[in-house]
């Protein structure tokens, strides 16, 4: 009974046993599975942080690169700006999965995205548009520094919110790395003990029941089934006694037992494991190792491992030390991972100096100060040891110390330092350098520690200070020109005006901004001028507009106003450059044309002269008006072209070197003669013959240059500044314009022949059909069959119905006279004898015609009358059978620009002359079909007509320039519209 009892006794320890070492185990890893958790999310904080920092020194390397290629054109800054374009979109890609994870970073993430991918856009359209050398220096430098700003503020806050987090996880970090190796080795100590206890106590069961099989049994269970690495090593040679599979496992070996340690393991003797073992077996002492690394055994070459190890002595009843029991527990990973974070905080430091940024750790309560080498070099300390804090500080310019020491006071409160201060090296050189740092505080908000870093701008602060120079002295240079110059973005906004368009309007630049461009615009003019604006900027045509401007006293002027867009590489546009020139008085006085465009043309000469080849915003406006220019010393020979005149032969500027046998080639063949003929005149007279003459350019394209020009100065100093414009394009038109004149003179002939022919040799035996016609049936119609007099009736009426219709179409032929013969005209005199003309058929119509006093107007008479008379006809025509007609005739006037309907002047006024009747009416969708020649709705046997009536009413409009239409309704009548200009 007594010996069953024991039994249970062994049973229920070993249970007690495997279930702590179980939740030994359990807990262990758990742990292990926390403490990796703490790891990785310190590492994902740094390595974000790092990413932020990257990201922001990258997007900065971009912009310094850009300002350094727009300054001095070096392809060696482009290939820079490409190079962190392209690091950048890289480690936009890595802060999104960095992000991913967790939504409130991915959103500040997306958002810091889109401000770089927005100052990036406009960095490239900063390089595309200068690219080209003669491209005009955009004024979008603030804009790209306010989007700078925000993409520098959007970082600063996402590095702040990692910040606060690194903290907290580094606390929870050290909290747990502090605690998961005591809190392992307790449990392992707990486990040992319980092992231990339970070993001895079976081992005396044992011995007291003389090695009972049964209880070898559970003890060799126990040992087996245990989740951790036991042996147990007998004797002072280290005999193992037992080996559990796990540790045989890790040795790479197996059948160990009753085998001394160094005869199953000879390479043990190169490491401190042996003497270990030595040490605990003979003083008794236990030894615990943490993280040992296992150099032997299956790990011996491949990866490293790592474990937790205890050797504790145990003795017999007697109190002999008998062997040593080992117990190891895998802590690999955490060590790991461990190494991990430290290899990330490496390559932290590698990348800040990579950058070629200083770094600097500032201990705020006991005020120590360490600095990177990088930072001592920045500060111009070269190769000295021990440089301290107070040697950094007393390197600032004595106009920055202040601005230093007050960002340094502010970092305290907002948690960040920034700020840009010159420092002066022992050389007396000025360096700029921008500073960048991160508060850390306390619970109680105290500032305990600062860290940072520090780049040297002197170089992009340099390029800066050029790009501001030179875009001041454009600023004077356009300033300094009389004629009005604009330019526009992309879009059409109007973004700059020279200094004249202010003195001409009278505006400053906030009137300008807030009444806009438009407020100087004649009224008339303004909607036409929108129109042509919106469509020159959605198409990307030419822009060319006349229009009134108010100039300064109020008055408006003529001003005659042209752009072009300006395209980048790949056909887009980036701006608009314009220029208005002053034409009121060719436009009010013509016969002083030609003395204003000498002057004009002499001024442009001048200015080409002295400003053009040297501007852009000049040489677009030359290009505008196809204008080349050119400066030639009649003593020496040499001449100058400008760079358009070399584009208009085809050529770009300075492709070959000009004079004027070089020219000569250029000359058609058949105006050679003439133009070295006008070239002798011009040297003998001193003046410039002008002319127009053909050139063939490089492509072979045939163009037509008119020259202008002047003589200057007197002997040695004799030379000619000229001009030379493409006017292919009006010299094509003129050609044009008379050939139609000679179609049109023949179209008019033609067109008297066929009067000629209709009026005699068409009618002549119409006439004779209709005479014979009537004399057959006056004499024979009683000899007549039915059928036979019913055909005589019906040639009788074909012929009339001919009649009809050659005299309509004599009178629409001779509706073709346009301003011959006009006079004023009374309307209501021209009614009275329209209706005289048609009093009969009012009559049998029964029709009311009404009309009030209408106005005189300048008209052809005769062509009116026809009017008139064609749309009174029409409405009697067109009547009801049951209801009388009523015609209803109006005058209105109306302003051209509120005719929508037709293409009328919106410069002038117009007559709106109506004529209303109840008649049949018609349906609207055939409101233009009804004034074209031979057209008709009803068939000619419910209404006889020709087809021709309405025709000659619009034909009639046409030769006043006016216009008509009609509306109707099937059974409420119709209603025509005149419009006619009014003309004094």
């Amino acid at each position: 009974m007594k010996e069953k009892r024991k039994a249970i006794v062994s049973d229920l320890l070993f249970l007690a046993i495997i279930l702590t070492l179980l939740l030994v185990s359990i807990l262990s890893y758990q742990r292990i599975l926390k403490q990796n958790s703490d790891f990785a999310w310190v590492s994902h904080s740094n390595t974000l942080k790092l990413t932020l920092e990257q990201l922001l020194s990258n997007v900065k390397e971009a912009e310094n690169s850009q300002r350094g290629f727009l300054l001095s054109k070096n392809p060696a800054f482009l290939k820079s700006y490409q190079e962190s374009v392209g690091k950048t979109h890289t480690l936009l890609s890595q802060l999104d999965l960095l992000t991913s994870s967790n939504k409130p970073e991915n959103e500040k993430s997306l958002l810091l995205k889109s401000l770089i991918v927005e100052r990036f856009s406009i960095l490239q359209t900063g390089i595309e548009t200068y690219y080209d050398k003669n491209a005009t220096i955009p004024f979008s430098f603030e804009k790209g520094k306010a989007q700078m700003d925000k993409v520098r503020l959007q970082a600063k806050f996402m590095i702040q919110d990692e910040d606060k987090l690194l903290e907290e996880r580094t606390k929870i970090k050290d909290q747990t790395t502090a605690i998961t190796p005591l809190y392992t080795l307790f449990l392992s100590f707990a486990a040992i003990l319980v092992v231990v206890i339970a070993y001895l106590r079976l081992r005396a069961e044992k011995n007291l029941r003389f090695k009972a099989e049964d209880s070898e049994a559970a003890i060799q269970r126990f040992f087996m089934q245990v989740p951790a690495m036991v042996a147990i090593l007998k004797g002072a040679d280290h005999r193992f006694e037992f080996i559990n599979p796990s540790f045989s496992e890790v040795l790479g070996k197996s059948n160990l037992t009753g085998k001394t340690v160094r005869e199953s393991l000879p390479e043990i003797d190169s490491h401190q494991y042996y003497e270990l073992l030595n040490a605990v077996y003979n003083t008794g002492t236990p030894f615990v190792g943490k993280e040992m690394e296992i150099p032997f055994g299956i790990y011996a070459n491949k990866k490293r491992t790592y474990v937790n190890l205890i050797l504790q002595a145990y003795t017999n009843s007697v109190g002999q030390r008998e062997g040593i029991i080992v117990f190891c527990y895998d802590v690999s990973e955490q060590i790991l991972n461990r190494k991990k974070i430290e290899e990330i905080e490496l390559r932290s430091r590698l990348a800040i100096e990579a950058a070629q940024m200083g770094t600097f750790d500032w201990d705020l309560q006991n005020q120590e100060f360490i600095s990177s080498p990088r930072l001592i070099q920045i500060f111009g300390f070269n190769n000295q040891p021990d440089v301290k804090h107070e040697d950094l500080i007393s390197r600032f310019h004595a106009d920055d110390k202040l601005v230093r020491d007050q960002a340094v006071i502010d970092s305290y409160g907002r948690g960040f330092l920034e700020y840009e201060a010159r420092i002066v090296w022992p050389d007396k050189s000025i360096r700029w350098i921008n500073v960048f740092g991160k508060t850390i505080h306390d619970e109680e908000k105290e500032a305990l520690r600062m860290y940072g870093t520090v780049i040297d701008i002197t170089k992009q602060k340099n390029i800066l200070y050029e790009l501001r120079e030179s875009e001041l002295k454009f600023r004077l240079l356009a300033d300094s020109m009389p004629q009005l110059i604009w330019t526009g973005d992309a879009a059409g906004e109007l973004n700059y005006f020279n200094k004249a368009v202010y003195e001409f309007s009278g505006l400053d630049i906030a009137g300008m901004q807030n009444q806009g461009w438009l407020s100087i615009v004649h009224p008339d003019d303004k909607d036409e001028n929108v129109k042509k604006w919106q469509h020159a900027t959605r198409t990307g045509t030419e822009f060319i507009f006349e229009h009134r401007i108010r100039n300064h006293n109020g008055d408006y002027r003529w001003r005659l106003s042209r752009a072009l867009p300006q395209r980048n590489n790949d056909g887009q546009i980036q701006m608009w450059v314009g220029t208005s020139t002053d034409i009121d008085e060719q436009k009010n006085f013509s016969n002083k044309l030609q003395k204003k465009i000498n002057e004009r043309t002499f001024e442009l000469a001048k200015l080409n002269k002295e400003l053009l080849l040297k501007n852009n915003i000049f040489a677009h406006a030359e290009e505008n008006a196809l204008i080349g220019s050119y400066s030639w010393s009649l003593q020496t020979g040499e001449l100058e072209y400008s760079d358009n005149l070399y584009r208009l032969l085809g050529h770009e500027p300075g492709e070959f070197t000009p004079s004027f046998e070089k020219y000569l080639t250029f000359i058609h063949p058949d105006d050679l003669e003439q133009v070295i003929k006008d070239g002798k005149e011009t040297f003998e007279t001193k003046t410039l013959v002008e002319h127009i003459h053909r050139v063939i350019a490089k492509d072979g394209k045939i163009k037509y240059f008119r020259s202008s020009g002047k003589v200057f100065g007197e002997a040695e100093t004799l030379s000619m500044i000229g001009t030379v414009q493409d006017v292919s394009h009006d010299t094509l038109l003129n050609e044009m314009l008379s050939a139609q004149n000679l179609e049109l003179e023949r179209s008019n002939a033609e067109l008297e022949s066929f009067n000629y022919i209709a009026s005699h040799d068409l009618q002549e035996p119409l006439r004779k059909i209709q005479a014979f016609s009537q004399r057959i049936l006056e004499k024979e119609q009683d000899n007549f069959s039915t059928t036979t007099a019913d055909y005589f009736i019906r040639i009788t009426n074909a012929a009339a119905r001919m009649q009809n219709l050659i005299d309509a179409l004599i009178s629409y032929s001779r509706t073709n006279a346009t301003g011959v013969g006009t006079t004023d005209t009374n309307l209501n005199e021209l009614l009275a004898s329209v209706k005289e003309g048609l009093q009969d058929s009012i009559n049998e119509k029964n029709a009311f015609i009404e009309y009030g006093v209408l106005p005189v107007v300048r008209v052809i008479p005769v062509q009116f009358h026809q009017l008139f008379t064609n749309l009174i006809s029409n409405s009697l025509k067109y009547s009801k059978a049951e209801e009388a007609p009523h015609i209803l005739i109006e005058a209105f006037s109306v302003a051209g620009k509120e005719i929508i309907a037709f293409d009328a002047n919106k410069t002038v006024n117009y007559w709106n002359i109506t004529v209303e009747d109840n008649g049949i009416g018609f349906e609207q969708k055939y409101h233009s079909k009804i004034f074209e020649l031979f057209q008709r709705l009803h068939p000619n046997s419910a209404y006889l007509g020709t087809g021709i009536g309405l025709a000659i009413c619009s034909k009639i409009m046409r030769n006043h320039e006016g216009f008509i239409d009609a509306t109707g309704k099937p059974g409420l009548g119709a209603k025509f519209n005149i419009y006619l200009p009014v003309k004094e």
